[in-house]
């Protein structure tokens, strides 16, 4: 009974031996697994490193571009600004020499009697006058930068119609009433 004990041990040992040969070898092929998915992972990782430094310069580059490209627009809107400042004053120097040159011409009826004052700062001019009075509802005449007997008294009529003296002259106080319908 004994050998049979032993035989029967011993049959359990080389079982067990067996037993853990196989769990070893599968051990080593799961271990052998898990390196290659750890290397491929560890490729991975290198590999997006790689195209996140890609990225960072990209930005870089295309950062620095968008600042060049700011500072460019600035200056183009800049330039123009000027520009327009420029024509902006070479016409309200045409404007004003027009229409100084048409007020002063037109600043008397033909009967030799002012139509618009010659002191104000900013005088409107006879069309000016024409076109507001005819909106206003106080002229009917033709606009057409001639002060006459009919522009002076669509003036005196809307200057009383106003509370304002009615002499038929357009000077500041008439103006200011008046050009809100110009």
């Amino acid at each position: 009974m004994r050998r049979r004990f032993e035989v029967l041990f011993l049959i359990v040992v080389v079982v067990m031996l067996s037993a853990c040969v196989n769990l070893n070898k599968q051990m080593k092929e799961d271990m052998t697994v898990m390196q290659a998915k750890m290397d491929n992972v560890e490729k991975s990782i290198k590999k997006m490193d790689a195209q996140n430094n890609e990225l960072r310069d990209i930005v870089a580059g295309e950062q620095k571009r968008g600042e060049y490209l700011q500072m460019q627009l600035t200056e183009m809107v800049n330039k123009l600004q000027a520009d327009i400042n420029t024509i902006e004053a070479q016409i309200g120097t045409q404007s004003i020499r027009r229409t100084t040159t048409t007020t002063r011409a037109a600043a008397t009826t033909t009967s030799g009697e002012k139509f618009i004052s010659d002191k104000m700062a900013s005088p409107p001019t006879v069309r000016d006058v024409q076109l507001a009075l005819r909106n206003a509802g106080f002229y009917d005449g033709e606009v057409d930068g001639k002060p006459g007997p009919k522009s002076q008294a669509g003036v005196k009529e809307f200057q009383r119609n106003n509370g304002l003296t009615a002499d038929g002259v357009v000077g500041e106080k008439t103006w200011l009433k008046l050009k809100q319908y110009a």
